[in-house]
């Protein structure tokens, strides 16, 4: 999908009625690399569902959020809406990254105990 929508983004603009929207079109690939992030956190995210460590759901959210609010209190009175789209990216990778990480250390943990 991400190489459907930017192959085509010049053709995907004229569906868009007021030309003067079409400048805001330079963040629709950080936005769908984010939301390509945000799927992969989501396959990821098994192993605190199934390890019934939902807990750990909730603080990688929080990360998130945090992330988001900084980026978007340091960088929107300058860079204004581009800012809003680099922190979702910024927030849907670094949680892919902790879930990631997190996830490898709990299962390897998990697997040292069970030997």
């Amino acid at each position: 999908m991400f190489l459907f929508v930017m192959l085509y983004v010049d053709l995907w603009k004229y569906f868009i009625t007021d030309h003067s929207m079409w400048v805001g079109l330079k963040v629709v690939p950080v936005l769908l690399l984010a939301n390509m992030f945000l799927g992969i956190y989501y396959n990821l995210s098994i192993w605190y569902k199934l390890g019934n460590k939902t807990i750990a759901g909730a603080y990688i959210t929080l990360i998130g959020a945090a992330v988001t609010l900084l980026i978007n209190y340091l960088f929107i009175p300058t860079y204004s809406y581009i800012a809003c789209a680099w922190a979702t990216f910024a927030c849907y990778g670094i949680m892919m990254i902790v879930s990631y990480i997190w996830g490898k250390r709990t299962t390897a943990y998990r697997m040292l105990k069970i030997n």
